[in-house]
């Protein structure tokens, strides 16, 4: 088992570890255990061989050397820096949404005055139409009353002139 197996477990992680960071290895141990345990489960198969799952744990550095705490500091550190980046995002996301909230309830607000100034033009305008209209009446009745009483006096002077003439021509 131990020259089968550890050749093919250790040359599969090497390869690996040959195309990522240690970051990368880091960030990305949960999808290689996953990919790794699918396809050596396929090999352990054909061996006739169970395999239950595939653990990576957190790489140590030697004694006296901490090249690897570095790293790992440096990568929460990253992950903060992430956070707070989306933090800031959703904060801003958050900002927009409620001016544009206050945008359209001054709007809105707005919008009746708007309706009620509207309206209001609107009756004045309709009450200067019928007081023009009265007027013109009005003005109609004075000069049908004007014209009435105009041939009432003609009417009144034609016929005292009819009279005159008649009382004229019976003297004579």
């Amino acid at each position: 088992v131990e020259q089968t197996f550890d050749p093919m477990v250790s040359a599969y992680f090497k390869n690996i570890a040959q195309t990522k960071t240690l970051i990368q290895l880091l960030q990305e141990r949960s999808d290689i255990q996953r990919k790794s345990g699918e396809e050596m489960r396929e090999k352990f198969n054909s061996y006739s061989l169970e395999l239950q799952e595939v653990l990576i744990g957190t790489p140590r550095a030697g004694n006296g050397q901490n090249s690897i705490e570095q790293i790992l500091i440096q990568l929460r550190e990253r992950q903060i820096a992430v956070e707070k980046v989306e933090t800031y995002k959703l904060q801003e996301k958050a900002a927009i949404q409620e001016r544009t909230l206050r945008e359209k309830e001054a709007l809105a607000e707005q919008q009746a005055k708007i309706t009620t100034s509207a309206l209001t033009i609107e009756i004045s305008e309709n009450e200067g139409k019928a007081q023009l209209a009265r007027t013109r009446q009005q003005a109609e009745t004075i000069q049908v009353t004007a014209k009435a009483e105009a041939e009432k006096v003609r009417l009144g002077g034609q016929g005292e002139a009819d009279m005159i003439k008649a009382i004229a021509l019976a003297d004579a």
